[in-house]
């Protein structure tokens, strides 16, 4: 199974905040890691200097499929999404993001499950941040959305998931985006 993530922060007040994170394990067994630091409206910066709206990884992973989700028509991905993502907390840029690189795999089917189950995949996937003096920080708001996705049938009989609240984005917030397609 591959899966593609996306992740970004915004610490609140004025001052950065380093935001160090660990990857999920490759197939090699190899972490990815980057150290950068976040200001206040989302722009990562490495100790380059070099500026980045998000980090971005992809790698093989082994994940428990999900049991809960939706069948989707093709010509049901974008609405869909659009509403799905919005309940999940993200925002209009981030959901436009997403939507710009999973619906085209969705619409590659004539129906496809979905599920925005992310336990499994957080299980692999830690994050851990620090502020400039080395101290373990940890976000106000941490959104997490990973989808996955394969070929379905229109007669497939799935349980439909239930999301929670929608998140409130207050002080430090980080957003995970991604998901994988199961072949």
């Amino acid at each position: 199974m591959c899966a593609r993530d996306e992740a970004g922060a915004r610490p609140s007040g004025s001052a950065a905040q380093c935001a160090s994170t660990q990857g999920s394990e490759t197939g090699e067994g190899t972490q990815a890691s980057w150290t950068v630091t976040a200001s206040p409206d989302g722009t990562l910066t490495d100790q380059g200097g070099r500026t980045y709206p998000s980090l971005f990884w992809d790698g093989e992973m082994t994940l428990e499929a999900p049991r809960q989700g939706f069948i989707v028509a093709r010509e049901d991905a974008v609405p869909f999404l659009e509403e799905k993502l919005a309940q999940l907390g993200l925002s209009d840029k981030e959901a436009a993001d997403f939507i710009t690189y999973w619906a085209p795999r969705i619409r590659a089917n004539e129906y496809t499950f979905v599920s925005f189950d992310a336990s499994s995949y957080t299980a692999h996937a830690r994050y851990s941040f620090t502020d400039e003096a080395g101290a373990t920080v940890t976000p106000d708001t941490f959104i997490r959305v990973f989808m996955t996705i394969r070929a379905a049938d229109a007669n497939e009989v799935v349980t439909p998931q239930v999301f929670g609240p929608t998140p409130t984005r207050s002080g430090f917030t980080v957003v995970e985006w991604g998901g994988t397609e199961e072949k």
